[in-house]
């Protein structure tokens, strides 16, 4: 694994022992783990600029979570989720509604 990849990966670790302490080591391995995606040589690819795109994705990911599903207990996470996904659907079904009829 490169050495980039590494140093991100100590960081989001590190940042996630700082702001979920309330998480055990397995939820914030896993948490990490899909903030940076399966295939972490990609970031080694990347220019400056697009690196900073990224990790300001990651950042904004790790935001939504905490604020909407980590700080909830999981029923009440799990509904929401369910409650966002049946919007995405339905404005999908709204939109191809629309653009059969345009």
């Amino acid at each position: 694994m490169a050495k980039l990849a590494d140093e991100l990966k100590s960081t989001w670790r590190t940042r996630l022992c700082k702001d979920c302490p309330q998480q055990n080591q397995k939820n914030r391995q896993s948490i990490a783990r899909w903030l940076l995606g399966e295939d972490l040589e990609r970031f080694d690819n990347l220019t400056l600029r697009e690196l900073a795109i990224a990790n300001q994705a990651i950042d904004y990911r790790f935001r939504i979570l905490q604020q909407r599903y980590l700080t909830v207990e999981p029923a009440a996470a799990y509904r929401f989720l369910i409650v966002r996904l049946g919007s995405v659907a339905i404005q999908c079904y709204s939109r191809q509604t629309w653009l059969a009829l345009s």
